[in-house]
């Protein structure tokens, strides 16, 4: 899957640079615009391709949810409001999450992971669940996503664990991640990507993908719990 490019929309001025400092420092969020104005936003948004849309709901001349009805197909969208009572409203225009101000990176990072749940569910083509080719040793080396066990940086590079082995490619995780089918890889740590239907135990802070034990940062512990499939 691809960087998720997203757009920020908040009349406060501090508010909103909240918001684009929280995007810098998730992987796969790349903002493409930052307004404060909703009028101005709304042309931008008809004009552009945008995954993700981070939006607070009372501004001048156009609130945020009237902004979401002024678009044919709107984005995948992310309410962030001071106001709890908006809360119900929000699922009237089916959004992703509420975020109430202030806010925690860590709930910021659980607002990010379902805007990109829902993105994946809303776009599956967008997705290709079976193969990525990656650069090694100056070949391009087909590696098929069913067989990958598990993700692991290290320095410069990244270790893919296969059932066929290990595949060390030169990139970054954020590069990986972003190439991943979201409804199947987790991060799990900003070191650690797991293929889900691998994952044979979680406890005390750690999971074990194969005859590997790997931490689970406590940033990813919320996200990985809400997608596991517990009783």
């Amino acid at each position: 899957m691809r960087t998720l490019q997203c757009v920020i929309v908040d009349d406060d001025d501090l508010s909103r640079d909240v918001v684009e400092r929280n995007v810098e420092r998730v992987e796969y969020l790349e903002a493409i615009g930052s307004f404060g104005d909703a009028v101005e936003a709304a042309s931008f948004l008809r004009a552009n391709q945008t995954d993700v849309l981070f939006l607070d709901v009372e501004m001048p001349e156009m609130s945020g949810l009237e902004l979401v009805e002024t678009l044919a197909s709107p984005p995948v969208t992310v309410l962030v409001t001071g106001k709890e009572r908006y809360a119900v409203e929000s699922y009237d225009y089916d959004v992703a999450d509420f975020l109430l101000k202030p806010f925690s990176h860590a709930r910021f990072l659980k607002a990010a992971a379902r805007a990109k749940e829902l993105h994946a569910r809303r776009n599956p083509e967008l997705i290709d669940n079976r193969f990525l080719f990656a650069k090694i040793n100056a070949a391009l080396v087909k590696i098929d996503l069913r067989a990958v066990e598990r993700i692991e940086a290290q320095g410069d590079y990244v270790e893919f664990h296969t059932d066929e082995g290990r595949r060390i490619v030169y990139s970054t995780m954020k590069h990986v991640e972003a190439r991943l089918p979201a409804e199947e890889f987790a991060r799990v740590h900003r070191s650690h990507i797991v293929r889900l239907d691998r994952v044979k135990d979680v406890a005390e802070g750690n999971l074990v993908v194969g005859k590997a034990v790997l931490p689970v940062g406590a940033s990813y512990r919320d996200a990985l719990l809400r997608r596991l499939n517990i009783l």
